[in-house]
């Protein structure tokens, strides 16, 4: 249900995403045929957008299929705004040199009387649709952000380990309350010291208890933050919570044995390989 949920989101994110290049395409066009030329940036002729939109098509594929590949309908509540606003930078970047390299390859400014598509408006094109979309990523996260306050969109997240490190991971999450990150509770090592408590989260068990409290409660994401001690067990545990539609993440020092795609992410400066 969780996922099905994930997947209709992005769908609507990724829909919107395209409206909102549509619009961008519009946009750029009205800046180059209407306010360039009163500020002496252009000349005053220029093309009607009717003989324009044979290349909206190809410009929605080319934005559509690099927003797809980049990784921005992830979920982004612990990636800084910077960051994410810096890919989408990127992504419009590169959409625009290979919008301008398909238009003189396939000789698409055919239906402009063999006239040049304007650099300016190709320009005007990049930094429309860069703003509308990073307007629209800013509005998201403060949308997520009111909904996480008042108790909605947040992920209940177990951590294996009592090593430095998850003690890091327990207190970024403490110093990001608005990434709507509950930790659910914390599962000793193998051979690890006996204590009630790390960082204020109680310690509910051992490492090997973790499917059968996964199973027993809600928990969305498990970190692994625990020294390497039995690769075996890790490996199983990450099948486990594989057939149980856990994320599992691994700090590098805890990575198992490869089984299915991984990418690799980061939680306040603290590398995760993702399963």
């Amino acid at each position: 249900m969780l996922k099905e949920r994930a997947h209709a989101i992005t769908a609507f994110v990724f829909a919107v995403d395209m409206l909102l290049v549509a619009a961008s395409f519009v946009i750029a066009h009205w800046l180059r045929a209407q306010v360039a030329p009163r500020w002496g940036l252009a000349g005053p002729a220029f093309y009607r957008l009717e003989e324009y939109l044979p290349l909206l098509p190809l410009v929605l594929v080319i934005w559509g299929a690099l927003l797809l590949r980049s990784g921005e309908y992830r979920s982004h509540r612990t990636v800084p705004l910077f960051d994410e606003i810096w890919s989408l930078a990127k992504v419009c970047a590169v959409s625009t040199v290979l919008l301008t390299l398909a238009i003189y390859a396939l000789r698409l400014e055919h239906p402009l009387n063999a006239g040049e598509v304007s650099r300016l408006w190709l320009g005007l094109l990049f930094v429309v649709s860069l703003g509308l979309l990073a307007a629209e990523k800013i509005a998201l996260r403060f949308v997520a952000r009111s909904l996480r306050a008042r108790g909605f969109n947040f992920r209940r997240l177990l951590i294996v380990g009592t090593s430095d490190t998850a003690k890091a991971i327990i207190e970024a999450i403490e110093r990001h309350r608005y990434w709507g990150i509950q930790i659910a509770g914390v599962l000793r090592e193998e051979g690890g010291a006996e204590e009630e408590s790390l960082a204020g989260v109680p310690i509910l068990g051992r490492q090997d208890e973790l499917l059968d409290l996964v199973d027993r409660t809600v928990v969305d994401e498990v970190i692994f933050a625990c020294d390497p001690v039995d690769k075996e067990l890790e490996t199983k545990l990450l099948r486990g919570l594989q057939e149980l539609g856990v994320v599992a993440r691994f700090t590098l020092s805890t990575t198992p044995e490869a089984h299915g795609a991984a990418r690799i992410g980061e939680l306040d400066g603290i590398a995760l390989l993702s399963y």
